[in-house]
């Protein structure tokens, strides 16, 4: 058995440096399997807009949804 660890300098930037490590690995010609979460950067996101993004071919899937300003959990 295999086992490994993947650690970002900051909370928060592993999906990220994930994304980036798969995009580049594709523009050498290699294939990456999985799932990474992306966090939206857009002025109408919310703090909790998410994005996932499945590897090697879909584009960007939102699974977060947006609620208005009264909305209550």
């Amino acid at each position: 058995m295999k086992l490994a660890c993947t650690v970002a300098p900051a909370w928060g930037d592993t999906n990220p440096m994930l994304h980036r490590q798969s995009l580049s690995l594709s523009l050498q010609g290699l294939r990456s399997l999985g799932a990474v979460r992306i966090n939206a950067k857009r002025k109408s996101a919310g703090p909790c807009d998410m994005d996932v993004r499945v590897f090697p071919t879909s584009p960007a899937i939102r699974i977060s949804t947006s609620l208005d300003l009264v909305s209550k959990g």
